[in-house]
């Protein structure tokens, strides 16, 4: 057994035909067959024994035997499709073990990759069982990752959606919260993970984002009311004081009238300052109302260029 296994590490073989009652074989039986398999023989093994039962053949293929033969009970055909199914079946399996390994290593990277992004990502199936969650998912969700696989994910998914899910639903609302529901922004994409077509959904808590957008609105309105009765005010103050500037105009104009050529110089000109004054208050009354109406006019769009801006800055 010691000088089989030195040249199976020196030289490259197709088969092992294993006797397992070697002279210098630690024990006989199966346990020579774990002995060869532990010293790392990466062949495949067809085992030679005098006696094989189902159960000790079960073992043999756990322990990593490919097929058997039974001593002075085998004829050359018999060898040879042994031998021919060893390998193939060896192939196979080392071809399985490699293809298992690389999924491994791409869910291990994908896993790692999910932990690194900030936003929380969702692996469903297509029969929208939780497949995989990290972290930031289980903190929006308030449950453990370990808690939310295997649970059937109960939203819609569409490519791009939001949420409106009340805190209670999802325990306690993030610090600097006021609303009593927390918004969810969806996104959603197909994508192969191990070997299936699988959903990725992307989660991101946009509760502040939603409650600022309701403040700004707020206060939009709350501007927009008190420009209306800005516009009002200026309305009714610039027809309510048009008649009295109007009524000094034409009293202006009566005492000029009366005035003979020879009246005071000094009173005229208090007359003449008098309707400069009053036509200076209408002009401005009437440059308030405009401005108050400004609201009500439709912004015209331009399209500028952005290069130019900066030049021009």
């Amino acid at each position: 057994l010691e000088s089989g296994l030195q040249k199976l590490n020196t030289t490259r073989y197709d088969l092992l035909l294993l006797d397992l009652n070697l002279n210098d074989s630690v024990d006989f039986g199966l346990a020579t067959l774990d002995q060869v398999i532990k010293s790392g023989v990466d062949v495949p093994i067809v085992i030679m024994t005098g006696d094989m039962n189902s159960e000790l053949w079960v073992q043999a293929l756990r322990l990593g035997a490919q097929d058997y033969i039974i001593k002075g009970n085998t004829n050359p055909e018999h060898l040879i499709k042994t031998i021919g199914y060893a390998i193939e079946r060896f192939k196979l399996v080392s071809e399985l073990q490699t293809k298992v390994t690389e999924l491994e290593r791409s869910e291990s990277r994908f896993r790692a990759l999910t932990e690194m992004n900030s936003d929380g990502l969702l692996v469903v199936s297509k029969t929208k069982q939780i497949i995989l969650a990290n972290k930031a998912a289980a903190k929006i969700l308030a449950k453990n990752p370990g808690d939310l696989v295997g649970r059937k994910f109960k939203y819609e998914l569409d490519k791009f959606s939001r949420l409106k899910i009340r805190n209670d639903k999802l325990g306690k609302p993030e610090p600097g919260t006021k609303s009593k529901y927390a918004y969810l922004e969806l996104n959603v994409s197909e994508i192969p993970y191990l070997d299936q077509e699988v959903f990725l959904v992307s989660l991101r808590d946009i509760t502040k984002h939603i409650e600022l957008e309701e403040q700004l609105e707020s206060k939009s309105q709350s501007l927009l009311e008190n420009s209306r009765e800005l516009e009002q005010f200026a309305y009714t103050a610039s027809s309510d004081m048009k008649e009295p500037i109007n009524q000094i105009f034409d009293y202006a104009d009566l005492i000029a009238g009366k005035l003979d050529s020879a009246a005071d110089a000094d009173l005229k000109q208090y007359l003449k300052e008098l309707k400069s004054s009053a036509s200076s208050l209408s002009t401005t009354l009437g440059e308030l109302l405009k401005f108050s109406l400004i609201s009500n006019k439709e912004n015209k769009k331009e399209k500028l260029s952005v290069a130019q801006l900066l030049r021009q800055v």
